[in-house]
């Protein structure tokens, strides 16, 4: 309810990234139920850190005092990094994908008419990948703790790791090298530091 009351905010924020595109909505309750639908997501962020701490209230009590620490670090941590990845694709990625997407029109004849719902669906979307992405270190660093994954194994695998990165990073940035490698660099940072996080949780 709340974030239904401050949801324009919100829109228009999203709505500056693209400020070429002219949005329609093709049912009548079409924009309505996108509102709607934005605001359940921007609830369920706002709610994260309650759900969260529910989460963790639930789990602590089956875990060692050494285990509880490494959740613990892990889930805030976890938040942190997922914030910094939706902020690194709406202040870099998203301008430079939208921007393409409006620039690969060839035709005069062909306007920019698009579908309010489906674009809020698709920066949506992009944010949540980007923010997945950015828990890799986190992921690394509770799999190293718990003795699932070995630095040793990322190490060895880095050449396969920045391969992968490199494919990622075209497939979901414009055909330029300029936009894949900005997008490659933070990814990875975010695997060698991925590297260094899973050695100190196995020193521990």
């Amino acid at each position: 309810v709340l974030a239904f009351i401050f949801i324009q905010r919100f829109v228009d924020l999203m709505l500056r990234l693209s400020a070429q595109f002219h949005f329609v909505y093709l049912s009548p309750a079409e924009l309505v139920t996108a509102y709607l639908k934005l605001s359940v997501v921007l609830g369920l962020v706002f709610a994260s850190p309650v759900i969260l701490w529910q989460v963790w209230a639930f789990v602590r009590p089956g875990l060692t005092a050494g285990e509880q620490r490494s959740a613990r670090t892990a889930l805030i941590a976890g938040f942190g990094f997922f914030l910094l990845g939706a902020l690194f694709c709406y202040a870099v990625v998203l301008p430079m994908t939208l921007q393409f997407f409006y620039s690969f029109n060839a035709s005069k004849a062909i306007t920019a008419s698009i579908s309010f719902d489906s674009y809020m669906t698709f920066v949506l979307g992009m944010l949540v990948v980007f923010g997945a992405v950015f828990e890799m270190p986190v992921l690394s660093y509770l799999l190293g703790r718990l003795g699932f994954v070995r630095s040793e194994w990322l190490r060895k695998g880095r050449k396969y790791a920045i391969l992968l990165i490199f494919i990622v990073a075209a497939i979901i940035t414009p055909p330029d090298v300029v936009s894949q490698v900005m997008t490659a660099i933070p990814m990875l940072a975010l695997y060698e530091l991925s590297v260094f996080v899973c050695r100190q949780a196995e020193k521990r």
